[in-house]
């Protein structure tokens, strides 16, 4: 709010970045200094930084991988009403693609979901793609401990979050004695209605939060066209079984219709049923999702990177 932004400076903003010869010739004499084999950058888009590292490091022929964690970039050409606005965007995305392209050797995607989005729209790298899922690194993973009546969400709380299907799913829930509790900020101009049964936290430090994954009975992520899906497996991990939309990329971490849902139907009866295991069911359950999903842990990652070191496992 300190300073006023005319259409101009708007446009010069969007653009500036692709063609900031200064920022080239720093980031090429660094680079040429230092003779790095890779380059890796993340995903941000609108920074100065990743264009101008690109074209430095390919124009030294250095290997460039560019990681992509959100769809951010996808959302691009329509995330805006006003048909300048809307150009320019469509303009952005293009000239990323083209930059990307002719100077990215090859892209790192989070989850098949991710690559299988940016690849259809012509976002594919000199050399292609590949996937190294987010990780979560625990020190062990916990039992089911004694749990309280809560079905828990963790998250921000905007439109794309779909946490509205939630509340309207546990309003409808035939059991008394339970409570949602909504851990995030709120954005998007949203509202939650809290009463005695729902419970809204703005923000929690994240020891606080493991608490209450770990004495939950439901961990639930409503989430449309998720990139990953990271709070699913810290809730697995903390001993609470989770359960998504089926969509985006939650499928390649659940990978059983028993814990996905499409619509507030299915999800009242994907709690319904949770709800009436017996301890023992839902540890046999919960059980099955960590062998699962063990292959998202930090450790797993490190140790299959190490056997294939000399092979080139990524690059």
């Amino acid at each position: 709010n300190k300073y006023y932004y005319n259409n101009l400076d708007k446009l010069l903003f969007r653009f500036y970045p692709f063609f900031d010869f200064k920022m080239y010739r720093l980031f090429y004499d660094f680079l040429l200094e230092r003779e790095y084999d890779i380059v890796y950058t993340a995903n941000s888009m609108f920074g100065f930084s990743p264009y101008a590292c690109w074209k430095a490091s390919s124009k030294l022929k250095i290997r460039t991988i560019a990681a992509f964690r959100d769809t951010s970039f996808l959302m691009m050409e329509n995330s805006s009403n006003n048909p300048v606005e809307k150009l320019v965007r469509v303009l952005v995305f293009h000239l990323n693609r083209v930059y990307i392209n002719r100077h990215v050797d090859k892209l790192h995607f989070i989850s098949k979901f991710m690559e299988r989005q940016h690849v259809n729209k012509g976002i594919k790298g000199k050399n292609g793609s590949f996937v190294v899922y987010n990780t979560v690194a625990v020190e062990k993973l916990h039992s089911c401990e004694e749990k309280e009546n809560i079905i828990l969400y963790v998250g921000w709380v905007n439109k794309r979050k779909r946490v509205a299907d939630l509340v309207a799913a546990f309003k409808r829930l035939n059991c008394s004695g339970y409570k949602l509790i909504i851990i995030g900020t709120v954005s998007d101009n949203l509202s939650i209605e809290t009463d005695n049964s729902i419970i809204h936290f703005n923000w929690m430090p994240l020891h606080e939060v493991y608490k209450y994954m770990s004495k939950s009975l439901i961990l639930v992520l409503p989430s449309e066209n998720e990139p990953f899906g990271r709070v699913l497996l810290e809730a697995i991990y903390n001993g609470t079984l989770a359960i998504g939309r089926r969509s985006g990329a939650i499928p390649e971490i659940l990978n059983s219709d028993d814990y996905m849902f499409e619509n507030v139907e299915e999800l009242q009866e994907k709690l319904n049923n949770i709800i009436g295991m017996t301890k023992e069911e839902y540890n046999k359950r919960l059980n099955e999702l960590q062998k699962h999903t063990e292959k998202f842990l930090l450790d797993y990652h490190i140790k299959k990177f190490s056997e294939n070191l000399n092979e080139n496992y990524y690059l």
